[in-house]
Formats: C-alpha cells, structure tokens, sequence
C-alpha cells in the first residue's frame, strides 16, 4: 500500500534519536566542629518573661499553655462573625471583647459536648464534613455549618389563619442536636419562634 499516496506521512520514523546521559555523585562531609555547635544548641531555646516573680516551672507551664491561647485567636480570626462596634470609647471596647468572650465560651463548650456524647456512645456522625463517616472530633464552625440552608416561613391558611413551619431536618441535622444533648421536639416552629 502506498502510504504517501493517501496522505499518512511516516517521514518522522526515519529521523535519529538523541539519547544523553548524564552522571551524577554525592560527596558527604563530616564537620566535626559544626556538629558539636549545633549539639550544643539542641534542646536549648530562650524564654523571655516580663514577671519576675515566677518561677522558671511557672514561667514554661505559661508557655507551654500558649497554644490555647494561639488556637483561640485562630478561632476568632476564621467564621465567627460578632457585629461590628465602633470602638471609640472604653466602655465599647469592653463591651465587644465581653461579646467576643461570649461567643469563644459557646463554641468551645458546643465542641466539648458533642465529642463527650460520642465518645460515650461510641459513634461519630455519618455523612459529614463532606460525606465523612464516623466523625468523632467535629469542629463548632462544622456543626453550625450544617444548619446554615434551614428557614422558616408562615402559611396564610385560606381560614384567614396562619401556619408557622421551620425546614424538615435531614438525618445529620437530627443526630447533630442528639450529640449536643437537645432534645428533638424542641426542634419546631411553636418552640424556636413563640414570642408569647
């Protein structure tokens, strides 16, 4: 068959490879003098304190427990979301870090209680943090995440009278007030939106 003559063109075969080859080597060195320097660093780092009156267990415990505060700032930082206040005086000041206090507490103690329930009944949540089976250390911010599509409406009956309803929940928005200890009937119109 002649190839060229239906337009397959096999003029690439006939071209030479270029094949290189390189070559590499490693050579370690030992310097005795910069290991010793450096052994003599290990497991020392400075601890700077403004108290005087602390002792040096005192002043590590401090700093070891640093984290808690670092993980709460990172928290704050993220979805929590205060209203903003104008921060002109002392008194708004206060107010807003009260607020702030508040809101961290909740979060923390929300947390807290969801793990506490499933550790003791020794099931995580299913279908969570997407489509996670088992989660058993589920995040504040992840738990209320799951309710963010909830709404409630009110029906005007054609008797003239009106029916208030909140979203059905689905299997996870269930289990995730079953963890934090709220009963299920608490869950509906009547309860969440009666001003009377």
């Amino acid at each position: 068959m002649d190839f060229a003559r239906y337009g397959f063109g096999f003029d690439y075969l006939c071209c030479p490879i270029s094949l290189t080859t390189n070559h590499f080597s490693v050579k370690l060195i030992f310097h005795q003098e910069h290991f010793d320097k450096a052994l003599g660093r290990c497991g020392y780092y400075p601890l700077i304190t403004n108290k005087n009156d602390i002792s040096f267990e005192e002043a590590m415990q401090s700093h070891k427990d640093q984290y808690k505060n670092e993980h709460t700032n990172r928290r704050a930082k993220s979805s929590l979301n205060l209203e903003p206040i104008y921060l002109q005086t002392p008194k708004r000041i206060e107010a807003l870090l009260f607020l702030f206090k508040i809101a961290l507490q909740m979060a923390v103690l929300i947390e807290r209680s969801a793990r506490e329930k499933i550790k003791s009944r020794d099931k995580g949540l299913d279908n969570f943090m997407p489509n996670r089976k088992n989660v058993k250390n589920p995040t504040t911010e992840n738990l209320l995440a799951e309710f963010k599509d909830i709404v409630k409406g009110i029906i005007e009956l054609p008797s003239g009278e009106t029916f208030g309803f909140v979203s059905k929940l689905t299997d996870i928005q269930k289990d995730i007030p079953a963890v934090l200890g709220i009963p299920q009937h608490y869950f509906n119109y009547a309860y969440l939106f009666n001003s009377t």
